[in-house]
């Protein structure tokens, strides 16, 4: 055992050392190649063995001032899933930056010898991303379990804008290096985010042309995999990074020439100035005669934004695509009824200010997209666009994109971190966690025979976010698929293999309310779940029938990241069962009330019993939707509770004679 643990050692040893030898792109080591596992991590399907980016603005005879970056990279596959790691993407600039110099090899060890292979140019590619990025793809040759990947390759940009660093991946990384060397009249800020943090340094030289040098350097060694856990809004908001402002151009005297420390309000005024964002409102003017006939029966601001949030909801078609600028001409989305999130509400926007509204556009962060910090107004950081109404009594945020949503249930990606920004003379932060109700009230009125055989009558009311996930889901699917992924799984949205030709003993079902969007939608069914027969003289019956949650959706102990639910919800269930003559409770279970701290989550659980009916009343109620780690304990505790309470089985035994 002790010599185990001693060539344990110094393997660990040997493979962190083998990272820290003098890189040299092209060459690899034997030893690194006979490497079957990361020490610091076990479970890791490949390692980033050296990660290297620098970016340096200087001036280039015949170019100007250019940004010039190069990015080396190093990479161990160490099993099967690793594998994906072959496949590598550069995204850039359309317009702006020319990729050079794009060099990949991959090295094998093949009867004891070093065997690399170049990558071939059949194996890269090129396509538009958008009007304004593109990517480069390659896939590196020979690539199998033992390999060692690697690539270079240089950006050339006409811009200043620098892109983020990334530290951390989905894999662990040895060695991460990033430098960033500009001359003292370009003023940056520095951003950076995550839960890690890396080593520092800066250094100063002269350069006869260009005066003072700054060299910014970042470094971190052995960083862990990027684990991305349950109920995360964006790994972009935990990931270790660092994010580039540029903010002001300066003469030779230090006085600043161009500023680009900008405001809200100075994004606000470029935005409504700029033909693509502020002309396309303008244009909306087109649409009068639709706004007038929309608005004629209305009586009140409600009723117009309502009818005319619904014209658009019905008649245009989101083409699945996100953006602050339209990506078609304003008559060409007109014409075909089809756009991004920009144009489509921006549309919205204008119409309600033809009818009198006051409305204005939103730009916000998506959820996916990450945080946006307020102190630093980017616009690189907004990547889409709501609408909202000010009406007597507050506002109605709307985002245009799907005919199932009521004005206020705004996608689950658009409540971003809780607030967006109005395009406007006077912007003003709107929050985006609207205060609509999300409640699943579930009725069920059943029988138990003696042979333990449950017939029962369910009646499911949804609203809110729950009542447009089951509407999406049963337009999909139908509403005998919905329910039957209802029994078999807490989340509907989720897609359920284990239903298939399962027999779930589903009758009679019916949908109510499913187009009418204002209104709670309504399932009924009705069930019949087999008795395990009379066994002794006991009957068990599953106390919730399969409609109370089925497993805790938190398993892990700890918890290094915030918990991010999509939003808050309520779920009560109200169920009478009648017990066949001769039976009674064996014993009724003792009923529980927890409440979190600040009121953040309720749990009220009760069974009753009067004569032959039994009474079970469960209701849960989450009113907070993000929870910090240090509270995760007590969450997970709640929902270990509940699951407990919803697998609880009724236990019926013969009366005494």
């Amino acid at each position: 055992m002790k010599h185990f643990l001693l060539l344990a050692f110094l393997f660990s040893f040997s493979s962190i050392s083998i990272a820290k030898d003098k890189f040299k792109f092209g060459k690899v080591s034997t030893e690194l190649l006979e490497m079957t596992s990361y020490a610091l991590d076990s479970t890791a399907e490949a390692v980033i063995m050296y990660d290297n980016g620098n970016s340096r603005v200087d001036y280039y005879y015949g170019q100007g001032f250019m940004m010039k970056f190069k990015r080396t990279v190093r990479i161990k596959i160490l099993t099967e899933d690793g594998l994906d790691q072959a496949n590598q993407e550069i995204y850039f600039s359309t317009k702006l930056d020319k990729i050079t110099g794009l060099k990949a090899y991959t090295h094998n060890l093949v009867d004891g010898k070093i065997v690399s292979t170049k990558l071939d140019k059949d194996n890269v590619s090129s396509e538009e991303v958008s009007k304004y990025r593109s990517v480069r793809k390659f896939t590196l040759p020979q690539v199998k379990v033992g390999s060692v990947v690697e690539f270079t390759y240089n950006i050339s940009s006409e811009s200043f804008g620098v892109d983020t660093w990334y530290f951390q991946d989905d894999i662990p990384t040895v060695k991460s290096e990033y430098s960033f060397t500009i001359p003292e009249f370009l003023e940056y800020k520095f951003l950076p985010g995550g839960y890690l943090y890396p080593k520092y340094e800066k250094v100063n030289s002269t350069d006869p042309k260009l005066g003072t040098i700054f060299r910014h350097e970042w470094s971190m060694e052995n960083v862990p995999a990027f684990k991305d856990e349950s109920f995360i809004a964006s790994y972009e908001d935990y990931i270790t990074k660092m994010d580039f402002q540029l903010q002001a151009i300066k003469d030779s005297y230090g006085v600043v020439r161009e500023s680009y420390q900008s405001s809200w309000e100075k994004l606000a005024k470029e935005l409504l100035f700029d033909s693509e964002f502020g002309g396309y409102l303008n244009k909306t003017s087109r649409l009068k005669n639709e706004v007038a006939l929309l608005s004629a029966n209305a009586t009140t601001d409600a009723e117009k934004i309502g009818a005319i949030y619904n014209y658009v909801n019905q008649n245009f078609t989101w083409n699945n695509s996100y953006g602050i600028i339209p990506g078609d001409a304003f008559n060409e989305v007109v014409k075909t009824k089809t756009g991004n999130t920009a144009a489509l509400n921006l549309i919205l926007v204008g119409m309600l200010q033809e009818a009198g509204i006051k409305a204005e556009p939103v730009i916000i962060s998506t959820r996916r997209n990450g945080l946006i910090n307020p102190s630093y107004p980017m616009l690189t950081r907004m990547n889409s666009i709501l609408a909202v109404a000010f009406v007597e009594g507050g506002q109605i945020v709307m985002n245009a994109t799907n005919p199932l949503r009521t004005p206020n249930t705004i996608a689950i990606n658009d409540r971003s971190m809780g607030s967006g920004i109005t395009v406007s003379k006077m912007p003003q932060w709107v929050n985006l966690k609207t205060n609509v109700k999300s409640l699943e009230m579930t009725y069920v009125q059943g029988s138990i025979s003696p042979e333990g055989e449950v017939s029962a009558n369910i009646m499911q009311s949804k609203s809110g976010y729950y009542a447009l996930n089951a509407r999406k889901k049963i337009l999909a699917k139908g509403e005998m698929k919905y329910i039957e992924e209802v029994l078999s799984e807490d989340d509907a949205d989720e897609e359920v293999s284990e239903a298939e030709g399962e027999d779930f003993g589903v009758q009679e079902a019916s949908v109510e309310n499913l187009k009418e969007i204002g209104k709670p939608l309504k399932v009924k069914f009705h069930r019949t779940i087999e008795g395990e027969g009379n066994m002794g003289d006991r009957i068990y019956v599953p106390m919730f029938l399969g409609l109370g949650w089925k497993s805790n959706p938190f398993q892990k102990e700890k918890r290094i990241y915030p918990v991010d639910l999509p939003y808050s919800m309520a779920e009560n269930m109200s169920i009478s069962l009648k017990i066949p003559e001769g039976y009674e409770l064996e014993s009724i279970p003792k009923p529980i009330r927890i409440v979190l701290p600040n009121k953040a989550a309720s749990f009220t659980y009760n069974v009753s019993s009067t004569g032959n009916i039994i009474q079970i009343m469960s209701r849960m109620n989450l009113k907070k939707d993000s929870f910090m780690p240090e509270e995760y304990p007590t969450l997970r505790e709640f929902f270990t509770q509940v699951f407990s309470k919803h697998q609880e089985q009724l236990v019926l035994v013969k009366k005494a004679q």
